[in-house]
């Protein structure tokens, strides 16, 4: 069966080309992150090939495949498929992407400068983010720091995933919080690497240049796989301000944060 190609696109020098239905293509798009462009490149590092099966009018399902034959995603909602390969992909460009380092961390800026918040799934990053979100900061990411080799740090503003205290998890597009999304590449002015618990009163210790690269390097993507490129990075990323500690509910962490900001001269001036 010949498949339409329906999506060409680069993510952060990542090519990546879908041939299968327009319509999870157009899905596909919304979750991923805003600053993609199109591909023309002749052998894309992503493929993937899926098919929309039906009966007659009733849909039975979609399947996608990559580019090696193995199955990524099978089911007969269109939003689960939508997820799935999304998710994949996130991981894969994070993995493949040669230009920039992918930390996993959620990201906002206040003052010309990124607040990046270093942590894997599950560590309360997205529901910390849209917190600063709401309280005036602009959205970066809530899942990977993009890193350049100047130590700034690009946007990812992917949707929003927030996780309820069921571990179910609720996507929640940016605009829903505000119209501030994404900008250019911003120096770091606070790495705050924080432990949600519940009832936890805000309790933090500042961190050296040294630990708090030791912190960008154990969430980095693909640190295993280039030692010297991610020390090299870090190091240009934590010479601003950074602490460590626990936190309660996001309304008082992120108060704290943006309060800790502004009164620190060094990390309220953009570095350079």
């Amino acid at each position: 069966m010949k498949l339409e190609r329906v999506l060409d696109m680069s993510v952060y020098g990542v090519p990546v080309r879908m041939y299968g239905p327009p319509l999870l293509s157009r899905r596909l798009q919304e979750v991923l992150p805003h600053s993609t462009a199109t591909s023309g490149e002749a052998d894309p590092s992503l493929t993937y090939r899926a098919v929309h099966r039906a009966h007659g009018e009733t849909s039975l399902g979609y399947e996608v495949w990559r580019a090696d034959d193995s199955l990524v995603a099978r089911s007969n909602r269109l939003e689960n498929v939508v997820a799935t390969l999304a998710s994949e992909l996130h991981f894969e460009i994070a993995c493949r992407c040669t230009s920039h380092l992918f930390v996993h961390a959620g990201v906002v800026a206040m003052n010309g400068v990124a607040i990046v918040l270093p942590g894997r799934s599950m560590a309360g990053k997205s529901t910390l983010v849209a917190e600063l979100v709401r309280q005036g900061c602009t959205y970066y990411s809530d899942e990977y720091a993009v890193m350049d080799d100047h130590g700034h740090v690009h946007p990812y503003a992917r949707p929003l995933s927030m996780r309820d205290t069921s571990g179910h998890v609720r996507i929640l597009e940016p605009s829903a919080l505000t119209s501030k999304i994404g900008g250019p590449p911003l120096p770091v002015g606070l790495i705050a690497v924080l432990e949600y618990r519940q009832g936890q009163p805000w309790s933090i210790e500042r961190l050296s240049p040294s630990t708090a690269a030791l912190s960008i390097i154990d969430n980095t993507v693909a640190a295993r796989d280039d030692v010297a490129r991610t020390l090299s990075f870090a190091a240009r990323t934590t010479t601003g301000l950074a602490l460590r500690g626990g936190r309660g509910e996001a309304t008082e962490a992120a108060t704290a944060l943006l309060d800790t900001l502004i009164s620190n001269s060094t990390a309220a001036t953009p570095l350079r």
